[in-house]
């Protein structure tokens, strides 16, 4: 997908997460249920590619808001780094185009926790970087409050927040915030800079523009390399169950042609 069509007054929102972490939901709710991008929870990813849905409202100021739906990561059938190259070309065209960005918004489960948000923002930020591109504003947000008790709820966002995206958050100036899906939600999330618990400003300075560039690269490049690492071992695993099932079905082949040669033998039956 290109920015074609994308207005330059029209502010653009990348919505990015995991497989079946609410991306067309947010988007449904902000668009009064006009996305049929479709709504799932399996491990294969409702959106194959990226999508532009446009929100029936403006920003306070008349600007027109543009949703860009991405595929989910952790999808079994398209492999994380090829969603992020894909994002970070979507992201250089619309520089290059000077259309304006108001953020990405990352979703996440609170019925989990896990740190492929680091991973892959870190990434992005790199492959972006390499075109001299910087990031958008970045908020991260949790999702599907009513699946979890308050409790549990409260104690794995702490965790999130405090431990898990502490560097994103505070380091980097990520936003941090719930959405409780409801429109007011879509509207805080995107306009109001409250989302930030470290009184920084919400412009993510992902992409380490604080920090010494070479030891920056390193970091990305090791968490590239991990990633790419663990989809050679998929593969190579996925090599391996084919190789023992062709030797099972040769095995088997084998004792059918016995069993057809015994026959033969016999004669046919009087």
């Amino acid at each position: 997908m290109t920015t074609r069509g994308i207005a330059p007054d029209e502010e653009i929102v990348i919505l990015m997460g995991p497989t079946g972490a609410g991306k067309s939901t947010f988007i449904n709710y902000a668009t009064g249920g006009n996305y049929e991008g479709g709504v799932g929870h399996s491990l294969r990813s409702c959106t194959d590619k990226l999508q532009i849905v446009r929100a029936p409202w403006r920003t306070g100021d008349g600007r027109p808001v543009v949703f860009v739906d991405t595929p989910g990561f952790n999808d079994v059938s398209k492999a994380d780094l090829d969603i992020l190259t894909t994002i970070s070309s979507f992201i250089k065209e619309a520089h290059s185009s000077k259309l304006k960005f108001n953020l990405i918004v990352y979703l996440h489960r609170i019925t989990g926790v896990d740190s492929s948000a680091s991973t892959n923002l870190s990434i992005l930020a790199s492959l972006c970087s390499t075109a001299k591109v910087e990031l958008p504003a970045i908020v991260l947000v949790t999702t599907m409050w009513g699946l979890v008790e308050t409790k549990t709820g409260l104690e794995r966002e702490e965790e999130l927040r405090e431990i898990v995206w502490r560097e994103l958050i505070y380091g980097q100036g990520c936003g941090f915030a719930r959405f409780e899906d409801s429109l007011d939600s879509v509207h805080r999330i995107l306009f109001f800079d409250n989302t930030t618990h470290n009184g920084s400003s919400r412009r993510s300075r992902a992409g380490g523009k604080n920090k010494d560039a070479e030891a920056e690269r390193a970091l990305v490049n090791a968490q590239m390399m991990e990633t790419l690492t663990r989809q050679k071992e998929e593969v190579n695993r996925k090599l391996k169950d084919l190789a023992r099932l062709k030797r099972e079905l040769e095995a088997e082949l084998e004792t059918l042609d016995k069993r057809i040669d015994d026959i033969s033998k016999d004669g046919p039956n009087v």
